[in-house]
């Protein structure tokens, strides 16, 4: 029983420096976007901002009717954890991961990149 508990104890924290790392991931990244330009390559993107959260990338041969995804190259940085909706009243009342299927989320810092590899835009969220 008392092995039980450690390593209860030992996850809740895990749990709770992992949620600190992510809630402070995607301020910094927001505010070290002032740097990027357009026309700026993908290694100063990656070494301005690092890796990006999700790589988005449009798929080739597909009838553009069909296609649900993005249609340029898109690099997304944010936070893994929905922590505003963390509970809902509603099934499934706890699901606290970013889900982001067919492009990112409404408030991720995009790169989006031309078929060049060059920055076309940067969208900064909450601007």
């Amino acid at each position: 029983m008392k092995q039980l508990s450690i390593i209860g104890a030992g996850l809740a924290i895990l749990v709770m420096v992992v949620t600190a790392v992510d809630a402070r991931r995607a301020p910094r990244s927001a505010m070290k976007a002032g740097g990027i330009q357009v026309g700026d390559s993908r290694e100063q993107v990656r070494a301005r901002l690092g890796r990006p959260t999700e790589l988005f990338r449009p798929r080739q041969n597909i009838p553009s009717g069909m296609y649900l995804g993005v249609h340029v190259e898109i690099w997304a940085y944010g936070g893994l954890f929905e922590l505003r909706h963390c509970f809902w009243s509603e099934f499934p009342y706890f699901y606290p991961i970013k889900v982001r299927l067919f492009g990112p989320a409404r408030d991720d810092l995009r790169v989006e990149f031309d078929s060049w590899s060059r920055v076309s835009r940067v969208l900064v969220p909450g601007t």
